[in-house]
């Protein structure tokens, strides 16, 4: 497995040990760390000559990842900007935030979004480990296999329509209706 990890980089210094306590955790668990920008950042290694590079470069890293964890703690556009990525990529994202932190200081728009591919997490020096782990085993269990789907226009237009209504990928909304009340019933 690996890992597209991210947070803002405005506080480094004030942060810097809760990101390494998370990359060693991750580390730990045997999950390749894509050298993204803050990975970077902390290891003072960065090779970007611009912008551009910096955005494409991890856009493409957040592609090749099977999942995203990220740090909420410092509000930053940048770090909002990569959680939409990954839910358009269709990623898994563990979004923490420490538990010093109130509900409400976590941006509307992050704590907003009802997609099931976000899982937030307040977290301590104590449990962060812990949830971390629990995060990976649950994306381990849940491995999908892909097959394809014929449908006509009926049932497209529904799962449209279902998928847009409870804001997942048309994928998320068949499964979880077939999950629900076709398996779970019998």
């Amino acid at each position: 497995m690996n890992a597209f990890f991210t947070g803002s980089t405005r506080n480094l210094e004030k942060i810097k040990d809760v990101y390494q306590k998370i990359i060693s955790i991750l580390d730990e668990n045997q999950v390749e760390i894509q050298r993204s920008w803050l990975i970077e950042k902390l290891e003072d290694t960065d090779m970007h000559t611009s912008s551009k590079d910096i955005l494409v470069d991890n856009i493409n890293l957040l592609a090749e990842s099977d999942f995203a964890i990220v740090e909420l703690s410092t509000p930053s556009l940048g770090v909002g900007y990569f959680i939409g990525q990954a839910i358009a990529n269709h990623k898994k994202i563990l979004c923490l935030y420490p538990d010093s932190i109130n509900d409400d200081d976590i941006s509307e728009v992050v704590s907003g979004s009802t997609s099931s591919l976000l899982t937030y997490k307040k977290y301590n020096t104590n449990n962060l480990e812990s949830i971390i782990k629990e995060f990976i085993d649950s994306l381990q269990r849940e491995e999908l296999r892909k097959f394809n789907f014929v449908a006509n226009e009926k049932i497209i237009d529904y799962l449209e329509k279902g998928a847009d209504k409870e804001n997942k990928s048309m994928s998320e909304f068949l499964r979880d209706k077939i999950l629900k009340e076709l398996i779970e019933e019998e």
